[in-house]
């Protein structure tokens, strides 16, 4: 079965956040998380300057321009050291990098997988179709992680989801293209982290 290009690109998009995230959740302290990004650099954008001269390497990245898998790849492990020593180092909750990770992914991906292909109704250079993918995927996302790792009230969990879905959709709706890889998660993660504040007063 043929996939489309940019199809191709939110599969491994997808899958790197999976990676990312399961590295996450194994590690048990925010510096061994800190440690396991810089080697995961170190390692993977040489390799990758490496191959990018074969076709094949173009091909399977589906770059839009060159240098674009090189980047990406250090926007995702530089975005997440942030989050961690936002979240996790500076807050103690683990949780918050976790969610704000996969609702940017997970939200992120599923944007451009119903917006492309199914969107009917522009919003500028977006469409309604996948703004509204956005955010019901990163609304549970965000909530199935609230829900294992919280001990909130479901009201509770249900409202620090909604506000937090909401501004990562907002977030990505106007951050630059290949910004929001940055800006979503660093959004979410200050929003989650601010309500769960303001929801222990």
């Amino acid at each position: 079965m043929h996939i489309k290009p940019y199809g191709f690109r939110k599969l491994l998009h997808m899958f790197a956040v999976s990676i990312t995230t399961a590295m996450l959740m194994r590690i048990d302290t925010w510096l061994h998380v800190i440690y396991a990004c810089l080697t995961a650099i170190v390692i993977i954008y040489p390799l990758l300057a490496l191959f990018e001269k074969y076709p094949a390497y173009k091909r399977f990245f589906v770059e839009k321009e060159p240098g674009e898998a090189k980047l990406s790849m250090v926007l995702l492990f530089g975005t997440l050291m942030i989050l961690t020593l936002l979240g996790w180092a500076l807050f103690n909750n683990k949780y918050t990098v976790l969610a704000a990770l996969l609702m940017w992914g997970l939200g992120d991906a599923s944007a451009a997988l119903i917006g492309i292909p199914y969107g009917r109704h522009r919003l500028g250079r977006k469409s309604l179709e996948g703004t509204l993918a956005m955010f019901i995927v990163s609304f549970l996302a965000g909530y199935l992680i609230l829900a294992h790792f919280t001990a909130f009230s479901d009201a509770k969990i249900l409202l620090t989801v909604a506000i937090s879905a909401v501004i990562a959709t907002l977030t990505e709706f106007f951050s630059p293209s290949k910004a929001d890889t940055f800006t979503v998660p660093i959004v979410t993660l200050l929003c989650l982290q601010l309500l769960e504040i303001l929801l222990k007063l």
